[in-house]
């Protein structure tokens, strides 16, 4: 995944710079993330009550062990909520206000983004918090879930597989193009294997078929990139369009949507291996590019 830096210096800087509705997340940050038994204060930086813990004759070793390591993750737990509401402060619409999102969703949100400190991850958080503040109840909890609980192999799978993305404008879908079950050597340089893609599954990002498959009643019209692309079924299966071993679900789809555009961009080598793939199930496949050239 894509990732966006955030330089720790600049955070003050960027703090003065933010909308309203950035410094209403950081509200609620605070507020959801309000510590249990260490004031707010410290987590910025405030040194001198660790001093004072560690110097008093009050505390054993042990609590004293216990406060520093405790304090410490608190520590880390409030800066992952306050990178990701930082980056998400980038795409959130102007006009938007904060209180129009359900409480608890924010309490549920942040509980578990909390302990996202992957950077390239934090951005797919910011992503989901920006996509709910800009369009409430747009993100399920069962969405949240998955995500607190995807590993960087998984996601990476997952990216990959939007590479093979084609856009349905007949219907408004998303349709990836994954002829596993008949090729398994074709996805090996994108990391995609029938495994991983069976954890996705599990995940419930997606759905898998080995055989039959998945296929589209046709005729159908696809884009990819800047290219429109007619397909006809095969005449001789009621028209179908046989299209792989993989369909989204409704929590794949939205985070397609959500994954950064570099894995959605236009590819010529997967855009012929998917033609090739739709010839040899007999579909005929009509492309054009629809960029207009200026002179």
């Amino acid at each position: 995944m894509m990732i966006m830096c955030i330089n720790p210096k600049d955070t003050s800087e960027a703090v003065k710079n933010t909308t309203e509705a950035t410094k209403n997340i950081a509200e609620i940050v605070q507020m959801i993330l309000q510590p249990r038994g260490i004031d707010a204060a410290i987590q910025e930086g405030h040194k001198k009550i660790i001093e004072e813990v560690m110097a008093s004759d009050k505390y054993s070793i042990a609590q004293k062990e216990f406060f520093l390591v405790n304090y410490k993750r608190q520590i880390k737990e409030y800066k992952n909520c306050k990178n990701i509401a930082e980056i998400a402060s980038f795409n959130i619409l102007p006009e938007k206000q904060i209180e129009e999102v359900d409480p608890d969703w924010f309490s549920f949100y942040f509980e578990r983004a909390k302990l996202v400190s992957n950077e390239s991850m934090q951005k797919i958080w910011a992503s989901i918090l920006a996509e709910e503040i800009n369009s409430p109840d747009s993100i399920s909890r069962s969405l949240i879930h998955t995500l607190s609980i995807i590993d960087k192999k998984q996601a990476e799978s997952f990216c990959n597989l939007c590479r093979f993305c084609w856009f349905d404008l007949d219907y408004d879908k998303v349709h990836p193009f994954i002829y596993i079950s008949k090729a398994h050597t074709a996805y090996k340089d994108s990391a995609i294997t029938w495994d991983r893609l069976k954890d996705l599954e599990y995940l419930g990002l997606i759905s898998c078929d080995s055989d039959p498959g998945y296929a589209l009643k046709g005729p159908r019209r696809f884009r990819t990139g800047n290219i429109i692309v007619n397909v006809k079924g095969n005449p001789k299966s009621r028209d179908l369009i046989y299209v792989g071993n993989v369909m989204f679900t409704t929590n794949g789809r939205k985070l397609y949507d959500l994954v950064d555009v570099e894995y959605k961009q236009y590819r010529n080598d997967i855009f012929s291996f998917i033609e090739n793939e739709l010839f040899n199930h007999s579909c005929e496949v009509e492309s054009t590019n629809v960029v207009r050239r200026h002179l």
